[in-house]
């Protein structure tokens, strides 16, 4: 696939990512409360603004603040930037890596975005509460890492397999 048909595939959904992150993000800091959810079916879903300098559960945001921008905001930084260069410099990559490898980039550039420009926090505003467990408070950039992993690794799962199967 040549670089023209890379770019053609990744940029728009890439794009589309970090637009509906920073769109929902703008209005969750213009329409929620840290101190009053919003509730949608029967509870499942809730809304609720808060801001996290940690990272999922806000684990580290009691670190000092170097430390919490070399490991919330530089370092995923080169990660981006390294995969996007394996995007663009991988032999043949298939489609389906090229999808899951553009939900991680854009949802990534979502969250650095509100890192740098929201003194080191990252804006969420998400809950549910599936068979009365709650999961931790999240934001779209984080649903579009985690589709996005959760593709990749099924890919190299699958790929693993394959070479298996081609060994015996």
């Amino acid at each position: 696939m040549s670089g023209s048909h890379r770019l053609r595939l990744v940029a728009p959904l890439l794009l589309t990512c970090l637009l509906i992150d920073q769109i929902t993000k703008q209005l969750a800091s213009q329409t929620l409360s840290p101190l009053i959810s919003k509730v949608w079916l029967n509870g499942v879903v809730r809304l609720i603004y808060a801001e996290n300098t940690g990272i999922m559960q806000s684990i580290g945001d009691d670190l000092p603040g170097e430390i919490r921008l070399g490991l919330f905001t530089l370092l995923p930084s080169l990660l981006i930037i390294g995969l996007l260069l394996v995007v663009f410099l991988r032999r043949q990559p298939s489609r389906i890596f090229l999808i899951g490898s553009s939900l991680v980039i854009g949802g990534g550039m979502g969250n650095l975005l509100d890192r740098l420009f929201n003194e080191g926090a990252v804006i969420d505003f998400v809950y549910l509460v599936l068979w009365g467990r709650m999961t931790g408070i999240f934001n779209f950039a984080d649903l579009s890492i985690t589709i996005g992993t959760v593709v990749l690794i099924f890919l190299g799962l699958a790929r693993v397999m394959r070479l298996q199967r081609f060994r015996t």
